[in-house]
């Protein structure tokens, strides 16, 4: 299934009473496209007298891949954990430390499967065959080597100019596609190359469409 912020913000309340008696504060609930993570949880602070204080607490939740149900909802109760540890002000060992440790055995004690990290894996970004658009840039390096960089929409200017202060690029060329291929690589905010075999790029790059640069704007070369 793919999540709803209507969905999430359901089973927030019902775990909120199931499993952290009713005591978590309220917090922004989020549905993003995130291929970096399934869960994350963020919050603001400030120093009130001695202490820090916790406060504007958001959600995010991927729906980026269609996992089963108990997936998604075990991915929320692991952002849950963390925005208890957050909201009660007390610092654990680490990141996943003992205090999360200790509130994910008990959750999972009652039958359910958290994990400390939840990453989408490799066979899991093939899975995903939706049709978005990227804008894509192909460089060749001056050792042979083919880069692709898929960009995110409003970074694409400044990561043209800034990818020749990072590589030793000898040509570069511009494209547009909704191959699902490129949904497999991270979409860049900075200059990152990644590397694909030049045959299988060719593949992926047969129904793109070619753009150039005019005047800080892309278009299809006509």
């Amino acid at each position: 299934m793919k999540p709803t912020v209507e969905y999430l913000q359901e089973r927030f309340s019902q775990f909120n009473d199931i499993y952290f008696g009713g005591g978590l504060p309220t917090a922004k609930i989020r549905v993003t496209n995130a291929k970096t993570y399934m869960g994350n949880c963020r919050c603001k602070s400030k120093i009130v007298g001695l202490k820090r204080v916790y406060f504007d607490f958001v959600i995010s939740i991927s729906a980026r891949l269609d996992l089963p149900e108990q997936e998604v909802e075990d991915t929320l109760l692991h952002e849950m954990i963390h925005l208890q540890i957050f909201s009660s002000g007390v610092r654990d060992t680490s990141t996943h430390g003992q205090l999360f440790r200790a509130k994910m055995a008990q959750i999972n004690a009652t039958g359910r499967h958290l994990t400390i990290s939840h990453k989408a894996t490799e066979a899991e970004r093939v899975m995903d065959t939706t049709l978005r658009q990227h804008i894509i840039c192909v460089t060749t390096l001056k050792d042979g080597t083919i880069g692709v960089t898929v960009c995110a929409q409003t970074k694409a200017l400044s990561i043209k100019r800034r990818l020749p202060f990072y590589y030793r690029i000898v040509s570069s060329q511009w494209y547009r596609s909704t191959d699902p291929f490129f949904n497999s690589l991270p979409r860049s905010r900075t200059p990152k190359i990644y590397r694909v075999p030049a045959d299988e790029l060719q593949k992926h790059l047969a129904t793109a469409t070619p753009l150039e640069w005019h005047l800080g704007r892309l278009s299809p070369i006509e």
